[in-house]
């Protein structure tokens, strides 16, 4: 009778074991695949006009009070009055969130490559940050020198030095080498306006199921394109993009944001997106 147990036994251990070495083995139920969709003017032109007003207002240049690498950029009290309530298009309601750091800005690219290196594509690797979470770009120079190679363009290096009030050129001694430098004009900074984005890139997650069939599209990040110019003879030379942002981080003010159809009813900026994502094929 104990013989007729233990094989009886035996046989639901196999079982068990069995079970959960096929269950083990049937591998992910899901694939992802990576796409990238544009959103461009001539299909997608509720993003990008009309042309804020914000960008033209003298916040630049009167009495700048935050400096770019030397180089008066802006009066920040001016820029807040320009901008507050403007939602005139995508670029320009994210602008303020970007200075204020309420949204987080990741590089395009490995930040000690100079651009050099392997592209980012979206995947939110390389985020711009103080050293601590209050720095923001209009309380941290640090931060902000950084933050201002993404959102704007510096100008080329004067090749004449400052003169003193004799005529003399204006020199400092360099701490790293012990020399006496030439004291050059500060660059030129330019800020990229909404007129300057030409398109914008998402980064699309795709999920199948086992039998290629496709479940679900989800947006993971979001990017504003620019023409890349050729700084000698102002040409264009391509295009780039100039930083990628996390789209569930966006997607609150991507709600706040609408235009009117042609009937008349409000469309948010996020319906808008998603819809065009959802009527992409691959």
């Amino acid at each position: 009778m104990k013989k007729i147990y233990y094989y009886i036994l035996s046989l639901i251990l196999l079982f068990v074991v069995t079970s959960t070495t096929t269950k083990q083995a049937k591998g992910p139920s899901t694939f992802e695949k990576i796409v990238w969709v544009e959103l461009d003017f001539d299909n997608d032109s509720v993003l990008f006009s009309p042309y804020s007003k914000a960008w033209k207002e003298m916040w630049q240049i009167i009495d700048p009070d935050i400096s770019v690498n030397g180089t008066p950029a802006m009066n920040y009290e001016k820029y807040k009055f320009s901008f507050t309530n403007r939602k005139d298009n995508l670029y320009t309601t994210i602008h303020p969130k970007i200075i204020d750091g309420s949204i987080q800005l990741y590089s395009p690219y490995d930040p000690i490559s100079f651009g050099m290196g392997t592209k980012d594509d979206g995947e939110l690797r390389f985020p711009i940050k103080g050293k601590s979470s209050s720095e923001t770009f209009f309380n941290s120079e640090e931060l902000r020198n950084e933050l201002c190679y993404y959102i704007g363009n510096f100008g080329a290096m004067s090749e004449i030095p400052l003169v003193d009030e004799y005529g003399e050129p204006v020199t400092k001694l360099d701490s790293a080498s012990g020399l006496l430098m030439y004291v050059y004009p500060p660059r030129d900074f330019m800020w990229f306006e909404d007129n300057d984005i030409i398109k914008y890139k998402l980064r699309i997650s795709i999920s199948y199921n086992k039998k290629g069939i496709e479940k679900k599209r989800t947006i993971k990040a979001i990017a504003p394109v620019i023409n890349e110019i050729d700084e000698m003879t102002g040409e264009i030379m391509g295009e780039r993009e100039i930083f990628w942002l996390n789209y569930d981080e966006l997607t609150p003010t991507l709600k706040e944001v609408y235009y009117f159809d042609v009937l008349g009813k409000p469309v948010t900026f996020l319906k808008h997106i998603q819809q065009r994502v959802s009527n992409a094929t691959f």
